[in-house]
């Protein structure tokens, strides 16, 4: 047995994975299934050893990926050359948990192309079809990560040309399944900005599930995501979560951190793997690439700014102020070219929006409600 097959219980033949009813379908006699239908192959599964699954390594770039007969490919997705070469998904490399595809290809490339339609900026001649140049649908390993923290952030506020004081916040809380991806090859903060999972839809994990998608194992173990994603991650959401009970941080006097002393007890680990398109575009010559998180259907990559649009907006700008310098007095002159010159920056702000790659992350849902706690405060001493 060279590969994981789901093979009908009936005619033999291989099952597909139906997302929209969380069944497999016999592709030839038509018979559908449910997971605990498919007992027999998953049992089957349990026991092959660790020879008998197949995994493609890229000679070119040097990705893997496991997959089951039904998912095998001829070359690699992330650079399109030819792989080969074996290895497992089982063991120490078997999930615990998994969110299934709930989309079919079709339907995301339809959403994929609404999205895109819906940035002005990137033009009509963009957001086509025909310039989808492959949609890959792939389970990604993840680490969700549970634990104790305690913080303490110290800093100070200030005015626009003084200090205006300082602060003290200690403060503990709980914080459950924050993700970090197992993957050193992908893009961290581009899988970053499509979070959270939905785990309402996570199940316990079973091979059939891998039917008709690819799927990566990890190669950062949990000590490599906890230096890597995972202290940098709490460190964040403590600091978020404390300055956020300083009157004045947040409501436009603003502060800087002095110092922040992080404490993590009783880390908990769960394996996942999560459902992800890739879809890359090509357009003028020039590839963009994107991901979507199938669960939630959340999207990030980089964005093709229309240079016509783009430079029809600038001129508007410096046309508005050439039709108001008119009736402007001389001594307004200089505040006339500032206005202009403030109108482009806004504009070029909006186009850069429109090109990052990150999203703005809520990173307080990581937190268990009710464990958010202030141990200490000390009062803002203004001078």
């Amino acid at each position: 047995m060279n590969t994981m097959d789901n093979e009908c219980l009936g005619c033999g033949a291989s099952l597909k994975y139906n997302p929209n009813t969380n069944s497999w379908i016999c592709e030839f006699c038509r018979k559908e299934y449910t997971i605990d239908m498919l007992k027999t192959n998953i049992d089957k599964y349990n026991n092959i050893s660790v020879n008998e699954l197949d995994e493609y390594e890229c000679s070119n770039c040097g990705a893997k990926v496991v997959s089951d007969k039904s998912t095998s490919s001829t070359t690699c997705i992330y650079c399109n050359s030819s792989v080969i070469i074996k290895k497992r998904l089982i063991g120490d490399f078997k999930p615990d948990y998994i969110v299934p595809f709930s989309n079919k290809k079709e339907d995301i490339a339809g959403k994929f192309i609404e999205h895109l339609k819906g940035k002005f900026l990137c033009g009509k001649k963009f957001a086509n079809k025909k310039n989808i140049k492959s949609i890959t649908s792939l389970y990604v390993p993840f680490w969700l990560v549970s634990c104790d923290v305690m913080g303490r952030v110290k800093g100070n506020l200030f005015g626009d040309d003084y200090n205006r004081g300082t602060y003290n916040r200690l403060g503990v809380m709980k914080l459950v399944d924050v993700p970090a991806d197992a993957k050193s090859n992908l893009d961290n903060n581009l899988l970053k900005s499509i979070m959270p999972i939905d785990y309402s839809k996570m199940v316990n994990f079973e091979y059939p599930y891998l039917a008709g998608s690819y799927a990566e194992k990890f190669d950062l173990d949990k000590e490599d995501v906890y230096k890597e994603q995972i202290k940098e991650e709490i460190r964040e959401i403590v600091i978020k979560e404390l300055t956020g009970t300083v009157r004045g941080y947040n409501n436009g006097v603003g502060g800087n951190i002095e110092n922040v002393d992080i404490h993590i007890n009783k880390l908990n680990y769960k394996y996942v793997l999560v459902p992800i398109w890739f879809i890359k575009m090509e357009y003028k010559g020039k590839e963009y690439e994107y991901c979507i998180n199938d669960s939630t259907n959340k999207i990030a990559g980089t964005y093709y700014v229309d240079k016509g649009i783009r430079n029809i907006l600038i001129l508007l700008a410096v046309l508005v102020g050439a039709l108001i310098l008119p009736f402007i007095q001389d001594e307004l002159m200089f505040m006339m070219f500032v206005y202009i010159f403030s109108m482009v920056i806004v504009i070029y702000s909006i186009i850069n929006s429109y090109s990052l790659k990150t999203n703005k992350k809520n990173q307080s849902i990581y937190i268990k409600p009710g464990t958010f706690k202030i141990l200490e405060s000390n009062n803002v001493d203004f001078f």
